[in-house]
Formats: C-alpha cells, sequence, structure tokens
C-alpha cells in the first residue's frame, strides 16, 4: 500500500500493470486505491 501511495503521489499515469499485479496478488486496498486513481 505504501508503494501505490508513493507512486501515487509521484504522478504515476500509466497504472494498468499495477492494478494487475495488486488484483493477482489479491491485494483489494490497493486495487481499489489504483482504480480511483485511473478514473482521475
Amino acid at each position: 500500500m505504501d508503494i501505490v501511495q508513493l507512486m501515487l503521489s509521484k504522478g504515476a499515469t500509466n497504472l494498468d500493470k499495477a492494478l494487475d499485479a495488486a488484483e493477482f496478488c489479491g491485494n483489494t486496498e490497493c486495487a481499489k486505491l489504483i482504480r480511483a486513481a485511473m478514473k482521475k
């Protein structure tokens, strides 16, 4: 979760692979955070 928050705070925009990894690992909290960022 810390890594995802750091990426987003630094302006990461290509989040498709991060979302895939979070979903594959079953990390629903990270996946929710990434999806929310992708909607912006």
